[in-house]
């Protein structure tokens, strides 16, 4: 619905949600989506069509880990991505206030904290055929998505011998959600303490 932003998107959106809100018991979570059908051309007004995309705000997390892990700025080499040149003025943008104010803080709560401005020195689109650290990443990544999408299907045996292999035992890796750890507890969240990141946006950033 918000990719495409046409009719018929949104009338799928509302009779799925409303058969959702239908068959569960908690209906406070569901139901305010529902309801929301009635301001949904004011909301598709405000938003674009990577709003709702994971691949920017992942790509933060991850730069956020690798440079707490180095201890230094990075530079970052990516194959190309509509969704990371579309905010890439982003990164522009808190260059330019990480300029006028060398000071770096940890914006968010608990073990969930990201470093602002994000410390990335340089951003390059690449194309993965001339760049092997790309490929490599490429390769890996896809192994993964493999592995997990495949649990059950007629690869099963392929999966299971990624999830065996030297992969995910990697000394380097990043884990991020999903994860099994569902309490506050179990994910490092019960502290609570921390600056709210909307409210930091708002107050710091102009775009």
């Amino acid at each position: 619905m918000v990719r495409v932003k046409n009719v018929e998107a949104v009338n799928s959106f509302y009779i799925i949600a409303s058969k959702l809100l239908d068959s569960v018991k908690e209906k406070s979570v569901v139901k305010p989506i529902v309801d929301s059908e009635r301001y949904i051309t004011k909301i598709m007004e405000s938003i674009d069509k990577y709003s709702i995309d994971v691949t920017f705000s992942t790509f933060l997390v991850l730069c956020d880990k690798w440079y707490k892990k180095s201890k230094n700025k990075i530079d970052v080499k990516m194959d190309t991505s509509k969704q990371i040149e579309h905010y890439k003025h982003y990164i522009d943008h808190t260059e330019k206030i990480a300029k006028m104010s060398p000071e770096v803080i940890e914006i968010g709560y608990d073990i969930r904290k990201i470093t602002f401005p994000p410390q990335i020195n340089s951003l390059e689109m690449v194309d993965s055929k001339n760049e092997f650290g790309v490929q490599c990443a490429d390769l890996i990544a896809s192994a993964i998505s493999f592995m997990y999408n495949n649990e059950n299907g007629k690869f099963a045996k392929f999966s299971k011998e990624i999830q065996e292999s030297k992969l995910l035992q990697l000394s380097n890796a990043n884990v991020l959600w999903p994860t099994h750890d569902v309490s506050p507890k179990a994910l490092g969240m019960e502290d609570g303490k921390g600056i709210n990141p909307i409210d930091f946006m708002y107050n710091n950033l102009n775009f």
